[in-house]
């Protein structure tokens, strides 16, 4: 995010934060970056790895025979990467009485785009918060010959597939069959299949999902095609970008999910098969984003980062070059998406496909800005509280400020999600005590709050808070946490001797690094899967609110523990790729 100061740029090792590494199988796979583990990413110098972006399932699965599981939502499609390329289908929307989901079929009704001769396996080149390059051979060769590349630049939004080859031979593939009617063309002009074909725009209708996918090459390429298992394999290596896009999801009324009516239907016309052949010269690679705000005014920007589709026609060449095509969702239409920096913005009028996201619309822009208007915030009550409930308040305050933490939070050996909201809770006490103006209620919870906080942002806490040097974030290491209460003892009223030791002499079984290893860095479900990078934005965000509370409170206490303090911003919401050590936007 340009533009944006980071939080701050301190080394979590230089505040005496425990770093610990974990084993091979929890660890990122080298073989899907290009930057190994714990070196700087080549492009941005981030020693962190995003654990919870849209694309993250592209790195987690460790063969082949995962990869279609480690699908992600690129909007409109769902994508997975295959052994020599990337696999992709659109979803459809599958309503049930009790709930809602986006559906999509991974055995049939799918493509492939590849290229036929890189290595299988592919890994990360580049990525920010809106896209993702995938890579497939390094560009290296013991010979002469340049080693084939595949780079496969996906960026959220974009209603195309684009394949970039150096030296490697392109296919599309599908498991479906070609229409035996109108199954392929060449150029505008229909041909034969199976059979052997030069051109430059090459179309399949597939027949199990009704879909007309066109496919066009920068080049004339030649390509052998095949209808058992719909194919189009060049016949020799190019160096140049093939793109692909469904210019209709109900060529012939057959598709069960995409028509308007229920099938049999009549085949519907393709609405934008010509404004995609208008603007497939302009492909996206990536995205600049610019946060802005002014009181209750905010805006985003998005600059999409863009290249030209080469071309061997000189006339081709001569063409202005078109503004990026992307699909929008109906909250950036509502929103009033605008175009931004004095470029020109062009909404295409209808539908161009439905997701459980909404309907995403067409529009055609280098740069967006999406206009927010923010809720004000305050730390009290908007309307102020009513003397009739002063007194009821106050009465209801003096008792929760005698409140005993339990033991085991005390210590801080309980987890931290649970912890985050009693420190949460404490800090709505204790704003209501201020607006009330009772100072010594007040004072006794905030007391009682920066205690609480401190226990567990200090690294005092039985279950320490760790940097995780692995993937680059901020966890909670883990606490097996031992009662001292045999099972059906009950503290009280239990009968002598059934208790082995008191409350207060519970501890973790656990031994934390570097001795030990943190059982949250093995087990998913220890503090409601921290160590996994689950629900950090609900885990760290009471903690923010509770620490937020407490500096206001206590301004010179916030002071000496402001670095601490900003690890659990820096982990959820780093705004910068100047802060190496954690993600741009975990959340």
């Amino acid at each position: 995010v340009s533009g944006s100061p980071p939080y701050s740029r301190v080394p979590p090792k230089d505040l005496g934060v425990l770093v610990v590494k974990r084993s091979a199988e929890q660890a990122p796979a080298p073989e899907r970056w290009v930057a190994a583990e714990g070196a700087p990413d080549l492009e941005s110098g981030s020693l962190a790895r995003p654990t919870n972006a849209w694309w993250t399932n592209f790195v987690l699965g460790q063969g082949a025979s995962e990869m279609e599981n480690g699908n992600g939502f690129a909007i409109p499609f769902i994508l997975w990467p295959h052994k020599q390329g990337v696999s992709a289908c659109l979803p459809f929307v599958l309503a049930q009485a009790n709930q809602i989901e986006n559906g999509f079929d991974s055995t049939i009704t799918f493509v492939t785009l590849g290229a036929a001769d890189v290595p299988v396996g592919h890994r990360v080149a580049r990525h920010d918060p809106l896209s993702v390059s995938l890579q497939w051979g390094n560009g290296t060769a013991k010979d002469t010959r340049q080693a084939p590349r595949l780079t496969v630049p996906i960026v959220r939004g974009s209603p195309y597939l684009t394949m970039e080859y150096e030296s490697a031979t392109p296919f599309f593939d599908s498991p479906q069959q070609l229409d035996p009617q109108a199954g392929f063309s060449v150029d505008g002009m229909p041909a034969s299949c199976p059979g052997t074909h030069t051109g430059r725009k090459f179309e399949v209708v597939l027949v199990q999902s009704d879909e007309t996918w066109s496919i066009w090459s920068s080049q004339n390429v030649t390509v052998g095609c095949q209808t058992d298992g719909a194919l189009l394999k060049a016949k020799s290596p190019i160096t140049g970008v093939w793109r692909a896009a469904v210019t209709n999801n109900c060529t012939f009324g057959r598709s069960a999910f995409h028509c308007r009516k229920s099938p049999p239907a009549d085949p519907e016309p393709a609405r934008y098969a010509e404004v995609l052949e208008e603007h497939r010269l302009t492909y996206p690679v990536g995205a600049e984003i610019d946060m802005h705000a002014k009181g209750d005014d905010a805006a985003v920007r998005i600059h999409w980062m863009t290249k030209r589709m080469p071309s061997d026609e000189p006339a081709v060449n001569r063409l202005p070059q078109p503004p990026l095509l992307m699909a929008a969702m109906e909250h950036h239409r509502t929103l009033g998406l605008c175009s931004g920096g004095g470029s020109e913005l062009k909404h295409l009028p209808g539908v161009f496909h439905r997701n459980i996201n909404g309907a995403l619309s067409l529009v055609a822009a280098n740069e967006w800005l999406l206009p927010y208007a923010l809720l004000p915030i305050s730390w009290h009550s908007a309307h102020g509280i009513a003397d009739l409930h002063r007194a009821a308040l106050i009465t209801a305050l003096q008792e929760d400020s005698n409140w005993e933490v339990p033991q085991n939070y005390v210590t801080g050996a309980g987890d931290p999600y649970n912890a985050g909201k009693m420190l949460s809770r404490l800090g709505v006490l204790a704003l209501i005590a201020e607006e009330l103006g009772e100072k010594e209620i007040t004072s006794k919870l905030a007391k009682h709050l920066t205690s609480l906080v401190e226990t567990y942002a200090s690294g005092n806490a039985q279950n320490k808070f760790v940097y995780d040097g692995s993937w680059g974030g901020y966890i909670s290491c883990g606490c097996l946490y031992d009662d001292c209460r045999p099972k059906g003892c009950n503290p009280n009223g239990a009968p002598p001797g059934t208790c082995m030791c008191s409350p207060d002499q519970a501890y973790c079984k656990n031994e934390a690094p570097p001795g030990g290893v943190c059982p949250t860095t093995t087990d998913p479900g220890l503090d409601f899967g921290n160590g996994f990078y689950n629900d950090h934005h609900f885990h760290w965000g009471y903690h923010i609110f509770g620490a937020a509370v407490a500096a206001k409170l206590d301004p010179a206490w916030a002071k000496r523990n402001r670095e601490r303090l900003l690890l659990y911003a820096r982990d959820i919401a780093n705004p910068s790729k100047e802060d190496a050590h954690f993600p741009v936007w975990r959340h």
